[in-house]
């Protein structure tokens, strides 16, 4: 049944997304626990003979894995094995053992004779070519510094010839040429050069370790290891060496790393030594101390090649027992790391090399570290661990040893020795590795279920879901998505079968099947994974009309206007009865949905004309009177008279200005009264009484 859809709404349901859907259901990962849960899900055969035109190790970029063979740099599609580009290299890595490095847009592939290429990561694209002038094998990985944007990697020539350690900026400084002559930013040269070493550059400064400088390359004589190895502390900027502490007992074959959690820094040697150091904020080394695998287990000649695997206070190392027969005492080996004790061992049938790949699962608070061991077949190996576990978990008994447990063995065309690190997809928990088939292989857990979206609506009924279909249409007239839950094909479409080519009325489930995977992790046959879904098919009419009452309740639901709703009930009311079951939960909604109402719009009062303010009435101004002047001479008497015709005039002039300002006065208030209505009568009836103040003002300063 359609699992993930019931985790959602029956409103939502019904107008699912696919986009919707993926989102749903990414990143459902899980780590390989077992061998009846993994599986091969395809091997692409690279070159023809492993001796001669090898692929390299592969690189993990965003979707594509990076690889080199001969002189052709490769990137493939990490879902499907499908070859994306191709470049052409400036020469080849003989044998073939170390990864390209994908950083800042760019890959970077070791060539032989001290050669270094950069290549642009999604044209493949030469971009520059670094040539050191001492040669030598690619034998390191290369190590990128994000703070410096510049590279670190080692060449190798020999046990006793000194070779360089160089750091080169990565910018394209010349676009306009594709083999630009690169030179490096410094050069760090040491006697025995490097060999499968990768240098940390985290920190303020770059930590390198170094072989001993003794040995034969002939591989006739027994090994013998000197003391003269080491770690070494280099300046970022100029290459001047910091600090050099010597001691290590045989070749450091390893990268160093750092382990926060105790502030100390890892690495093994061929000599059998698990070392680790302290180093400070200025790069001065301090506090080497070292666990001697065959002193600690009372063995011989034992070697270590695997950097170590560190978390949650244990470090993982792989052990390389003596001769080449199975079960030669090779072995994994788990490390406390407050009591740097050895915690335990778990056997291998052959020498892990490699170094180990951690993870983690969602389901509980275990690591979980690969080991693949370098036999014939090279099995991918287990180890379940957490602090205070003191034996391996789920032991795999072979041959009376009692072993690590194996995830995944390659068989048939696959099946060969292995002595390079996989690399893990951080998103989805799959390995991909080469091995000497000359095979490259993508390993992980198996898809747990699918889920199949079509566009179209789902509907439901009685609580199950049904997928509405036209009568006479397929599966693919529906753009078909299918979705996995788990394992390392998200979108596994184009591998689906359906149970249905046309739908017709009687039917009633429709099964989608997904036939995936080469084999299992022990080689058996894959078990194809299936999903059922209910049907609701109806002939075309019937389809249109319930698909358009879906759009309009939509439309209803979004916008919720009296008119989106009578439209979708209207809809509803073409729909034959037998189908309306179906579609219950909609029209619940439906009638749940209620138009907003208009606001009622109350009419306001007629307002009352407005009265004009009542004129005062005039007050009669009284007359002047002026006394009779007292009788003089005729000739004092003529001047008074004058005097009083001329006050008479002054007060007549008087009293008609007084009449006038009055006059103004009332019409002013009047104005008032008339051009502002909607102040009301008291306004008019301020702005008069106001102008009367004025004539009283007025009267007072005549």
């Amino acid at each position: 049944m359609r699992k993930l859809t019931k985790r959602l709404s029956a409103l939502c349901a019904a107008v699912i997304s696919a986009a919707t859907l993926c989102s749903v259901t990414a990143g459902a990962y899980d780590v390989m626990k077992s061998k009846d849960d993994t599986v091969l899900y395809w091997a692409v055969k690279i070159g023809e003979d492993p001796w001669v035109d090898p692929p390299s190790p592969v690189e993990m970029g965003e979707n594509e894995l990076y690889f080199s063979s001969l002189d052709t740099i490769y990137k493939m599609n990490k879902f499907t094995g499908e070859i994306l580009a191709t470049g052409k290299m400036a020469g080849q890595s003989t044998y073939a053992t170390t990864a390209p490095l994908y950083a800042d847009g760019k890959v970077f592939v070791g060539l032989d004779n001290g050669v270094i290429q950069a290549f642009d990561a999604d044209s493949l694209e030469s971009l520059w070519i670094y040539t050191n002038e001492k040669g030598g094998a690619s034998r390191s990985s290369i190590a990128y510094d994000s703070q410096e944007d510049c590279i670190y990697t080692g060449f190798w020539i020999n046990e006793n010839e000194t070779a360089d350690f160089v750091c080169i900026d990565t910018e394209d400084e010349d676009p306009d040429s594709a083999d630009e002559k690169k030179s490096a930013r410094w050069e760090y040269a040491s006697k025995g050069g490097f060999y499968w070493s990768k240098a940390y550059c985290d920190g303020d400064y770059t930590v390198i370790c170094t072989e001993d400088g003794v040995g034969s390359d002939d591989w006739s004589i027994p090994n013998f290891y000197g003391d003269n190895a080491g770690v070494v502390t280099l300046d970022k900027k100029t290459g001047e060496e910091i600090d050099h502490m010597t001691g290590v007992y045989g070749d450091i074959r390893s990268g160093v790393v750092y382990d926060e959690e105790t502030d100390r820094y890892y690495f093994t040697s061929k000599g059998g030594i698990f070392g680790s150091v302290k180093i400070d904020g200025e790069g001065k080394i301090s506090d080497y101390k070292y666990i001697d695998i065959n002193e600690a287990e009372g063995k011989e000649g034992f070697s270590m090649t695997s950097t170590p695997a560190v978390a949650g206070g244990r470090a993982y190392v792989g052990v390389n027992g003596t001769g080449w027969d199975a079960y030669n005492g090779s072995h994994i080996a788990v490390i406390d790391l407050d009591s740097f004790t050895i915690a335990y061992t778990a056997e291998t049938a052959a020498a892990p090399q490699a170094s180990g790949i951690l993870t983690n699962s969602a389901d509980d608070d275990y690591s979980y570290v690969y080991f693949i061991e370098n036999n014939d077949p090279s099995k991918v190996r287990l180890i379940k661990d957490k602090k205070g576990v003191t034996q391996v978990i789920d032991p795999s008994e072979e041959e009376g040893h009692t072993c690590a447990p194996y995830v995944f063995v390659p068989t048939g065309a696959q099946s060969q020795y292995c002595a390079v690190t996989p690399v893990l997809d951080q998103t989805t928990n799959g390995l991909f590795f080469k091995n000497d088939s000359a095979y490259i292989m993508s390993v992980g857990p198996a898809i747990e279920n699918i889920y199949l979206s079509l566009n179209t609506p789902d509907l439901y009924k009685d609580g199950k879901s049904f997928v509405l279909v036209e009568e006479g249409k397929s599966v693919e007239d529906y753009a078909p998505v299918v979705y996995a839950e788990g394992g390392l094909i998200p979108d596994p479409t184009h591998l689906a079968k359906y149970s249905i080519e046309k739908f017709a009325l009687d039917d009633e489930v429709l099964t989608t099947t997904v036939n995936y995977g080469l084999y299992k992790g022990d080689g058996s046959a894959v078990d194809p994974v299936s999903t059922d879904d209910d049907l609701l098919v109806v002939p075309t009419e019937d389809y249109e009309l319930i698909t358009n009452f879906i759009e309009l309740e939509r439309a209803a639901f979004r916008d919720t206007t009296k008119e989106n709703i009578d439209a979708a009930n209207a809809a509803y009311e073409l729909i034959k009865e037998e189908y309306r079951p179906y579609l219950a939960d909609l029209k619940e909604e439906l009638d749940s949905l209620k138009a907003p109402q208009e606001p009622e719009i109350t009419p306001e009062p007629e307002k009352e004309p407005e009265k004009e303010p009542e004129k005062e009435p005039e007050k009669e101004t009284e007359p002047v009177v002026t006394p009779e002047p007292e009788k003089t001479s005729p000739k004092a008497q003529d001047e008074p008279v004058k005097d009083t015709e001329a006050t008479k005039a002054s007060d007549k002039k008087g009293t008609e200005a007084t009449k006038q300002e009055d006059k103004k006065t009332e019409t002013a208030a009047a104005a008032a009264s008339t051009q502002n209505p909607n102040t009301g009568a008291a306004a008019g009836t301020l702005l008069a009484a106001t102008a009367a103040a004025a004539l009283v003002l007025t009267k007072k300063r005549k």
